[in-house]
């Protein structure tokens, strides 16, 4: 890998490498296991589109979906913290040709990518498909599902480099505090625009962290 100039020739490799691992693992038992959750993803994605395509009052069918979309934001931004915190890794060698900023993205790509993740934006797809009248609002849940990802990626970085106390952190706090709000008063006014900020702000903060921290990349990652 070092003879190559540049992150272009193996960022695709590290990549088909990742979801190959996740998606169809060596191990027979493991691969099982993929298959298991890949399928129950599969699943609650037609179960959804069904729900979301039958005569449910759409007062009901909002309610409905403002909790599902609670429950994919908070179990995505925590999944990575409990029951045990998964360090943010290095993913190429300190010696290789590539800048610390790119070290950071390729990191975040290859963290993306993991079994439950991939498992949820396939059912989320599959109820795409199946409800086009409300493609809007299960985008927006695949939206929320990629800024969890996001703040779960910023967060944890900042504790495997041991800067919790970089001034990023309170932006991150006031982005988290942006979701909380959303959460707890579903019924607010202006809850369809706090919805928007909480989809935003996460990937907002990721390249300013991403233009702020980049030079300590090697240090910890």
């Amino acid at each position: 890998m070092a003879d190559q100039p540049t992150l272009g020739h193996f960022l695709p490799y590290l990549i088909r490498r990742r979801l190959r691992a996740v998606v169809w693992p060596a191990a027979g038992e493991e691969r099982a296991v993929s298959m298991l959750l890949l399928g129950a993803g599969l699943l609650y994605g037609g179960f959804l589109g069904a729900i979301c395509n039958s005569e449910m009052k759409p007062a009901t069918l909002q309610g409905f979906l403002l909790g599902l979309n609670s429950v994919l934001f908070v179990s995505t931004l925590l999944v990575d913290f409990m029951p045990s915190f998964r360090a943010v890794q290095r993913p190429l060698p300190e010696h290789f040709p590539v800048s610390d900023r790119l070290n950071l993205i390729t990191a975040f790509l290859l963290d993306f990518i993991s079994l439950r993740r991939v498992a949820l934006l396939f059912g989320l797809l599959l109820a795409l498909a199946i409800a086009q009248r409300l493609r809007l609002e299960i985008g927006f849940s695949l939206l929320l599902i990629l800024s969890a990802t996001a703040a779960s990626f910023n967060l944890r970085l900042l504790l495997s480099l041991g800067r919790w106390r970089h001034p990023v952190v309170v932006l991150h706090l006031l982005s988290l505090a942006v979701a909380g709000v959303w959460l707890a008063l579903p019924n607010a006014p202006y809850h369809a625009m706090l919805g928007v900020l909480m989809a935003l702000l996460p990937w907002v903060l990721w390249g300013v962290q991403l233009w702020w921290l980049g030079a300590f990349s090697t240090v910890a990652i």
